[in-house]
């Protein structure tokens, strides 16, 4: 394929995303309607196993499809039991940051803390249903849309790094709040750093599954009364293993990458 052609599938599995999401809710909804949920908790979150199962299979089929199935990978040499110790530390420095920044940060904004729970819904609840969509389902389907075809789209257009700004940007979007969008773009762009660094999606999807799985046991066990002191400390202890671990990856020879 030409350099445009790339350049115009770089959107596509985000849009193809948003319509599948839209697809999936009006038929959900008609099931709610039809009384098929008398529970409001149970209805989203069957609405969203039906979205993560559509998505781990419609592009994790396109992007093992067109990138995948001819590939040759060293994963021994990927996964080394340092570099598995970075990418832990990334996840998990980076998802004690995020939660410690929202705890000090939405409280100081008129409405912000009960616009994002209101957002965020039934995503907190500790239940097998959540579970199973925000550790397994959401990392592996939103991997193969933006560190997987969006991000590889975009590097046989275009240099790595503006390939990966914009599918961190387009992540941030998918997220439809403003505060989700913020962490999400962050992540998503430290996520697709390490697929560059490392060659290999299975990075991202991994950190993607620690991260969430971190973030709903801080949600869970996080003492809300810290001092902002001990918050700030905890932020900047954390930024800074986040920063050092990426900084201690190395960019491994094409002959090794995906």
């Amino acid at each position: 394929m030409k350099r445009k052609e790339f350049i115009c599938l770089v959107p596509m599995p985000f849009l193809l995303s948003i319509l599948m999401q839209a697809a999936i809710a009006a038929m959900m909804n008609m099931l709610h309607m039809s009384d098929w949920f008398s529970n409001g908790a149970t209805y989203s979150a069957f609405s969203r196993l039906v979205t993560g199962f559509s998505y781990v299979i419609c592009f994790g089929c396109w992007y093992y499809y067109v990138f995948g199935r001819n590939r040759r990978i060293s994963y021994k040499r990927i996964f080394t039991v340092n570099h598995i110790f970075l990418l832990l530390a990334i996840a998990i420095c980076g998802q004690v940051t995020i939660s410690f920044l929202l705890t000090m940060v939405l409280p100081l904004i008129a409405g912000a803390a009960e616009h994002y729970q209101a957002t965020v819904g039934t995503l907190f609840e500790m239940s097998p249903l959540t579970l199973l969509y925000v550790v397994i389902l959401s990392p592996l389907g939103e991997e193969c849309i933006f560190r997987g075809l969006t991000l590889q789209f975009g590097r046989r257009a275009m240099p790595a790094l503006l390939a990966n700004m914009i599918q961190a940007v387009l992540f941030g979007l998918y997220h439809w709040n403003l505060v989700q969008g913020i962490y999400a773009f962050v992540m998503g762009f430290v996520f697709g750093f390490v697929v560059i660094k490392l060659g290999s999606l299975w990075t991202a999807i991994i950190m993607h599954v620690v991260l969430n799985a971190v973030g709903l046991w801080m949600n869970a066990c996080l003492n809300p009364d810290l001092s902002a002191v001990t918050g700030i400390v905890i932020c900047l202890f954390s930024l800074a293993i986040v920063g050092l671990s990426l900084y201690l990856l190395p960019t491994l020879k094409p002959e090794v990458m995906e």
